[in-house]
């Protein structure tokens, strides 16, 4: 481990610091308008390597957020590019994303939660919650606007993909 020149200490890093440094953290936002009763769908495909992801709901309103595994899709919607955050790396992400996919069903439901207005949140039990989705699977966010109006809401992900 390095040692700093001004503390000299030695110097530490959290994990998803040490993943962009070595190239294999992405991040996908999306923001939308939903109008009263409205939802906003993300539809997740995992490639052969099992994402680590980080999901963070901001909302304008209160909304719900519902979390689903094997959903049925017709189309899957609008591509959304996962940056990687180590602008300089040429690795790509396995896991792709997409916005407003066609549904049949929802699929088996895996969690739920509020998303009180201005308050980071997510399907998950608390913000900022690591989940670790299983390859070669697909996996459906929603976010349902509980509003008696238009209200916005902005969707970001965080993930690592690190090969076992």
């Amino acid at each position: 481990m390095p040692i700093s020149s001004v503390t000299k200490l030695q110097e530490t890093i959290d994990s998803v610091h040490y993943n962009v440094h070595e190239g294999i953290y992405y991040t996908i936002s999306r923001q939308s308008a939903l109008a009263s009763g409205a939802d906003a769908y993300i539809l997740i495909k995992t490639g052969s390597i099992e994402p680590h992801v980080l999901f963070n709901v901001l909302t304008t309103g209160n909304m719900r957020a519902f979390f689903y595994k094997n959903p049925v899709v017709t189309a899957d919607g609008l591509s959304l590019q996962p940056i990687n955050n180590k602008l300089s790396s040429t690795n790509t992400a396995e896991t792709t994303m997409f916005y407003g996919p066609t549904i049949t069903t929802e699929g088996t439901i895996l969690t739920s939660n509020i998303c009180p207005s201005g308050t980071p949140s997510g399907p998950l039990s608390r913000p900022n919650t690591e989940i670790i989705l299983k390859s070669n699977t697909s996996y459906l966010l929603n976010i349902l606007n509980d509003e008696i109006d238009l209200r916005y809401v902005s969707m970001q992900f965080g993930f690592y993909e690190k090969p076992v």
